[in-house]
């Protein structure tokens, strides 16, 4: 993860007078809102314009006009001020706990996020959590959640995405049936497949091919909606299912699966931390989105 250089920030009397200015068109009402001299936001803005390299307004006769940089700049400086308010507001308060509502798609929740949130509550005490389950973008508003984390394309319209990992799909079985079944990957055909209900999941085929065997069709075995419950009958021992990495690494990790093929394909999809309107502590939340960017990078690690 890539930290900033803190040496490269302005200073932040030059950033509250440009935002001021900005947001009012005008360096003298800038002025009495922040309670100083016109001639001293115009000094502070011209302080930060030299040390971007960059001309952030037109000085036009009667009026204030943002330039392209000004443009692009003016939010970003909004949002961090009023980011720096509303932290410190929370540290004066002595730091009160906070609530940040999650809707997690239930697979990635009980086989992976719950066993990992202990780590989150170490990190941020002041911060509760509450889970909810959701597989479609609408159960987040449905359930009031702050954000969500879905597997999918990153498209939900409506709502905003940010991609947090994309993973690779390769089959486990428990270690008796290894044990107890393969020589080469054609006698994967000796044993019964377990299968995703949903055909957008099927990824036997493009695995089958990918591994070299002779027959690239799965006719039978039982279909499962849920990936959890395919997870458990495989660690069970009733056969072979096809899985995403990150549902199954406690389990790969203690024995409990074993992969019985290297062959591994990419997933269509992706987990996506999803949102349609801003959080209402911004704060917590971009606390989990750094938390949960760091766990999942340290799987793919």
């Amino acid at each position: 993860m890539r930290f900033p250089d803190m040496r490269r920030l302005p200073p932040l009397q030059t950033l509250r007078a440009f935002e001021a200015a900005a947001r009012l068109r005008s360096f003298t009402a800038a002025a009495r809102e922040l309670n100083i001299t016109q001639s001293a936001v115009s000094q502070q803005v011209q302080l930060l314009e030299e040390s971007l390299g960059k001309t952030l307004f037109d000085r036009l006769t009667r009026r204030l006009a943002l330039t392209r940089a000004g443009e692009l700049f003016a939010p970003t400086v909004r949002q961090a001020l009023e980011m720096i308010a509303e932290v410190t507001g929370h540290v004066c308060a002595d730091a009160p706990a906070s609530d940040l509502s999650l809707a997690v798609i239930p697979s990635l929740s009980t086989r992976w996020l719950v066993a990992r949130l202990p780590r989150f509550r170490g990190r941020h005490p002041d911060i509760d959590l509450a889970l909810f389950p959701a597989i479609e973008a609408s159960e987040i508003q449905e359930c009031g959640a702050d954000l969500g984390i879905l597997y999918g394309t990153g498209r939900w319209r409506g709502f905003r995405s940010e991609e947090l990992l994309r993973e690779t799909i390769f089959p486990v079985c428990s270690p008796d049936l290894l044990a107890a079944s393969f020589h080469d990957v054609d006698d994967i055909f000796g044993c019964t497949l377990l299968r995703d209900a949903d055909v957008k999941h099927e990824y036997w085929p493009a695995w089958l091919a990918a591994a070299g065997t002779r027959k690239r069709v799965v006719t039978q075995g039982p279909r499962f909606d849920s990936l959890s419950d395919m997870i458990a009958a495989a660690i069970d021992g009733q056969g072979i299912a096809l899985v995403r990495g990150l549902l199954v690494a406690d389990d790969l990790k203690v024995g409990r699966l074993v992969k019985p093929f290297k062959t591994e394909i990419p997933s269509r999809y992706a987990y996506h931390l999803v949102w349609s309107k801003t959080p209402r502590n911004r704060i917590a939340a971009l606390a989990f989105r750094e938390w949960i960017t760091e766990e999942m990078t340290a799987h793919t690690a």
